[in-house]
């Protein structure tokens, strides 16, 4: 057993109740003597809800990441790549995947574009304070002072 995995094991009218409020379809089959089930993980938050499904045996591995960022509403998000991670993919209940959604990275990309103008213009207004205040000691006026001349700082 690996570090973080626990297995239980339950007896069958629990394990039907729970397989029940989870929505996981399963069937016993008399001529095998097993059942049988789809290969999935049931996602489920903090307080026990299911926020959703990692279905399939070759599922991507940011499908599942993707899955605890959502039920976790990002709290385990330690990387901006993850940030994003949860903020671009969606569950989609008719394809039992996580899919990218395209309005969703405009948006992270319309966020990202005013962040970084708004870091430019501060760079660009802290230089020009920068400038002026040498400027200002160059002709020897105390700092602060703002010299006029037709007009223009100097």
């Amino acid at each position: 057993m690996q570090s973080g995995w626990t297995f239980h094991t339950a007896s069958v009218g629990s394990a039907r109740a729970i397989a029940e409020s989870v929505g996981f379809k399963y069937r016993y089959l008399e001529e095998t003597g097993q059942y049988a089930h789809p290969a999935v993980l049931t996602v489920l938050t903090p307080d026990g809800r299911v926020s959703g499904y990692v279905s399939g045996l070759d599922s991507a591995s940011n499908e599942l990441r993707v899955a605890l960022l959502q039920a976790s509403e990002g709290k385990i998000a330690k990387t901006w790549g993850d940030f994003f991670l949860h903020r671009c993919y969606r569950y989609d209940p008719k394809t039992g995947r996580y899919s990218l959604e395209a309005t969703r990275v405009v948006q992270m990309g319309g966020l990202l574009t005013v962040a970084g103008l708004g870091a430019l213009v501060a760079a660009l207004k802290a230089g020009e304070r920068a400038r002026a205040l040498r400027r200002e000691r160059a002709a020897g006026l105390p700092a602060g002072a703002v010299a006029l001349a037709g007009g223009h700082a100097l």
